[in-house]
């Protein structure tokens, strides 16, 4: 979960503060966080993520292709959400 704030280094802008629950051994937080935080300071509200991403012996280019994924996904849903406005 993300909430809009101020940023620390330019007040004039939003940036974002995280909280995450986390499984011990997975990396799905590092997607949530990114996704949570992108959405709640490009939309100015609170935002929840919940994600869960499994691949039998991922290799570093497969974690890769997953970030950037996941990255294009939320670009995408911003540009969708902002248009709603």
């Amino acid at each position: 979960m993300a909430i809009p704030r101020p940023s620390l280094k330019d007040p004039s802008k939003l940036s974002s503060t995280s909280s995450v629950f986390t499984l011990v051994g997975h990396k799905d937080d590092e997607v949530a966080r990114m996704a949570s935080e992108a959405l709640a300071s490009k939309l100015s509200r609170v935002a929840v993520v919940s994600a869960g991403i499994h691949l039998d012996k991922a290799t570093e280019s497969d974690i890769r292709k997953l970030v950037r994924n996941a990255n294009s996904a939320v670009k995408n849903a911003i540009k969708i959400l902002k248009s709603r406005d």
